[in-house]
């Protein structure tokens, strides 16, 4: 009978487990850099770029940004970064901005922005990364080799405006960024409810037979 109670004790937290929270992963990106030779100007009023993608078939919540930037200085650049809802290949509606870190230096580094609360990428959406900047300017640097971003989403493009939002065209220069995330734990169905009842029901009714012997 405890041989039963163990088998019906391992399928439970077989069940459990399988919908458990799974560690940070990278969403999209094209870390590490080969270099640093190439970059694009971000500036408040004008300049602003942004990565189009969109996301598998699951959803992922944002645990990080980390951008290569230059020349970026917080104490005169406001770094605005956020994810955009899509709309017919422009940005549309913010779905969340990230805390931008604070930088007392000039020099070219990796800098990582991050939720001030749960910021949910939904399953086989599209969405914008956005890089803008309400005050000051800095550089998002690139890799002169190009390195394709790839990751659990599906990778659409690096688009630049220089009209401060209006317009949006392609852009060859592919800078260097990477999104983590980490999977949102699934909901069971009814069914799997059901099924984890009758294991538990199984499991009572053994403890049961085995007292009572």
């Amino acid at each position: 009978m405890s041989k039963i109670i163990m088998i019906i004790g391992a399928a439970l937290l077989g069940a459990i487990s399988s919908h458990s929270v799974s560690a940070s992963v990278n969403i999209l990106g094209n870390y590490p850099p080969a270099n640093d030779y190439f970059s694009s100007t971000i500036s408040a009023g004008v300049g602003q770029k942004g990565v189009l993608f969109t996301m598998p078939e699951l959803s992922y919540t944002v645990d990080a940004v980390t951008l290569q930037l230059g020349g970026y200085n917080s104490s005169f650049d406001t770094a605005a970064i956020g994810f955009y809802a899509d709309s017919e290949g422009m940005p549309d509606a913010l779905v969340g901005m990230l805390q931008a870190p604070s930088s007392d230096s000039d020099t070219i580094a990796d800098f990582t922005f991050t939720p001030t609360s749960t910021l949910t990428l939904s399953a086989n959406t599209t969405y914008w990364l956005m890089i803008d900047t309400t005050a000051g300017g800095f550089d998002w640097m690139a890799a002169h080799i190009e390195s394709t971003p790839g990751g659990e989403a599906t990778y659409l493009g690096h688009y630049f405006s220089n009209t401060n939002g209006a317009t949006y065209g392609g852009s060859s220069t592919l800078n260097t960024f990477q999104i983590l995330g980490t999977e949102v734990a699934a909901v069971p169905e009814p069914a799997e409810y059901a099924a984890l009842l009758g294991l538990g029901t199984l499991g009572f009714v053994a403890w049961r037979r085995r007292r009572n012997a």
